[in-house]
């Protein structure tokens, strides 16, 4: 039913003329566009405050034509003005089902890293859930995905070396859930994939393409990070603390444990090593609520059976855990600040280098080649991006390279073309997306005046670059022993609020959580700038950006810069936290919203 808000009676008897209404109108709905025009540029520069005030004047003054018009006309009532506002206010059509609606608790967002991602789990107000937003739920069922071959096998392939044209052999969508994805696809021996969503849902694919099985971990909560494979399971751990071990060929549970009461909403990897699985958990967990949420400890279990081993805490909280090592007895990472440590697989500090600047924040992670430990940060209150390098045996400090951009993600290793036989380090570089602008305005604002925003959330779908900053991004390649660059590519600035799907998404994502039909999904991906880029064996680095496009560079002439016909981009369709997987013949790209393309070879 429609929100009552008692009768709306006039309180003047009698009519303003029509010529007065006229006169006064024009003005103030040239006033009013002006206000809203004010508010537009105050959304860009996060003045939130300014925003409500301008938008809430830009509202009511259309509305407020006939009181002035009465007061123009002789001042018979001036009340007239405000009982027109009100009813213009409230009667948006905005509809509430109060046997239906969710209990309003207070706050519409959690944020669970303000820094690092703003990760966060939504309680809008019911009414705007319920109704300002309400469409059919989406159904719970078997099915759910549908592989759909879009380019025939006689495409070029990527990874044949002189070729960059990037045409995926067949592809899938989801096509119900409409699940968020940061984990990277797991390919096993046999080239199955196996995709896992942020909901908890996992699915097996063969390598041409077709369902073989699916797992949903339903009660016991979504899962943020990455799943792993060993030996005859896949290993995952969920936000509410279960380590669950699934069997590869039947998809059932072959055991779950709860190893503790909660996990962050971080994209973190499992190191498995030394019959060991090491994950990062929120331990202890906060008593008081708190803006930043962050996993806190190390934690070491039997791959067997989830047995506690061991913990570790470090000097500062992890964000995107993934660690690194050689089966040498010890592994390397780092925290959100970008200190490094290397322990041994008993738990036992070794070294420690502490980070550049313990005040800055950073989503990378550590990559371990040939002796060195290759960690990415960034420093300052504008941070800009670090890339510095340790002795794998004692911590010793190499080299540092200062970057023109936030780093946020981990480099790849490899050996790249026109560098033949030289091995080099890929980066891509860029600032970190934002929030949907509406999702903005819920953390910033009263929920009461969140619809107001509507009409500037449809804008921001339509024009999002004028509620966005220019951010500027880049991928460059360098020596890995020296650090000296080898060639820099500087692209076209981001020009969007957030990351391509977010805004597009973000209302139907936050309905399923509300109404039960997807309960542990989230609303948005608040993907990195780009995913941790890989290099092929012909040297091609794939580095996807938060745009939905993959980018592919060669220097084929080896002169230190890439022109224009040496890079190549391929429009997947949302960012991308998931880095790319790569088998002998196969390539396998997801992106936030689910989006599946595979890539086969010879």
């Amino acid at each position: 039913m429609v929100i009552p808000l008692g009768p709306m009676q006039m309180a003047g008897p009698e009519a303003v003329p029509e010529v007065v209404k006229d006169k006064y109108s024009k003005f103030w709905w040239v006033i009013a566009v002006l206000l809203v025009t004010l508010a537009v540029s105050e959304i860009v520069t996060h003045d939130v405050f300014a925003v409500l005030f301008h938008s809430l004047l830009a509202g009511e003054n259309p509305s407020l034509t006939g009181g002035v018009a009465t007061l123009a006309s002789g001042g018979r009532d001036a009340r007239v003005g405000y009982q027109v506002r009100r009813e213009a206010f409230w009667g948006l059509g905005i509809r509430a089902s109060h046997a239906e609606a969710p209990a309003f608790d207070g706050c519409m967002f959690e944020p669970a890293c303000s820094v690092c991602r703003q990760r966060c789990q939504w309680n809008l107000f019911s009414w705007v859930s319920w109704g300002l937003f309400a469409r059919a739920p989406l159904a719970l069922s078997e099915g759910h995905v549908r592989p759909e071959r879009l380019f025939p096998s006689r495409h070029a392939r990527h990874h044949q070396g002189s070729k960059l044209d990037l045409a995926g052999d067949w592809a899938l969508l989801q096509e119900k859930f409409e699940d968020i994805v940061r984990a990277t696809p797991l390919i096993d021996k046999q080239k199955n994939i196996y995709i896992t969503t942020v909901a908890g849902r996992s699915y097996k694919l063969s390598a041409e393409g077709q369902l073989i099985w699916t797992h949903y971990t339903d009660g016991k909560g979504s899962v943020p990070g990455v799943g792993s494979l060993w030996e005859s399971v896949m290993l995952l751990l969920t936000r509410k603390g279960f380590l669950i071990a699934i069997d590869i060929d039947t998809g059932t549970e072959r055991w779950a444990r709860k190893i503790t009461e909660q996990v962050a909403t971080a994209t973190d990897c499992a190191l498995l090593t030394q019959g060991l699985i090491i994950v990062s958990v929120m331990d202890p967990v906060p008593l008081v609520p708190q803006q930043e949420i962050e996993n806190s400890r190390l934690m070491a279990l039997s791959i067997e059976d989830g047995s506690f081993r061991w913990s570790f805490a470090p000097y500062r909280p992890t964000f995107n855990f993934q660690a690194a090592t050689v089966d040498d007895d010890s592994f390397v990472f780092q925290d959100r600040t970008g200190g490094v440590y290397r322990l041994s697989t008993d738990g036992k500090l070794l070294w420690y280098a502490k980070t550049p600047d313990r005040e800055s924040s950073t989503t990378a992670a550590v990559v371990l080649h040939d002796g060195r430990v290759f960690a990415v940060s960034n420093a300052g209150k504008q941070p800009a991006g670090l890339l510095h390098v340790y002795d794998y045996e004692d911590g010793e400090h190499l080299w540092t390279q200062e970057l023109p951009h936030e780093a946020n993600q981990a480099v790849a290793v490899g050996e790249l073309a026109g560098s033949s036989g030289k091995t080099s380090l890929i980066l891509g570089m860029g600032k970190n997306p934002g929030l949907p602008l509406i999702a903005r305005v819920a953390l910033s604002l009263p929920t009461i005046v969140v619809p107001l925003f509507w009409p500037f959330h449809l804008l921001s779908l339509s024009f999002p670059s004028v509620f966005a900053k220019k951010e500027g991004r880049a991928i460059f390649a360098v020596d890995a022993a020296t650090g000296a660059v080898r060639w820099y590519h500087e692209m076209d600035p981001y020009h969007r609020p957030a990351a391509a799907g977010d805004s597009e998404n973000v209302l139907a994502r936050f309905r399923a959580t509300q109404n039960g039909s997807n309960p542990n999904n989230e609303p948005v991906c608040l993907p990195d700038a780009n995913a941790q880029p890989v290099i092929d064996g012909a040297g091609t680095a794939f580095v996807p950006f938060q745009d939905g496009k993959i980018y592919a560079l060669r220097d084929d002439n080896g002169d230190g810069k890439i022109s224009p016909e040496e890079v190549k981009e391929h429009l997947v369709g949302a960012g991308f936290q998931a880095s790319p997987a790569m088998a002998p013949g196969l390539f396998a790209v997801i992106d936030c919203s689910g989006r599946l393309e595979v890539f086969l070879g010879p």
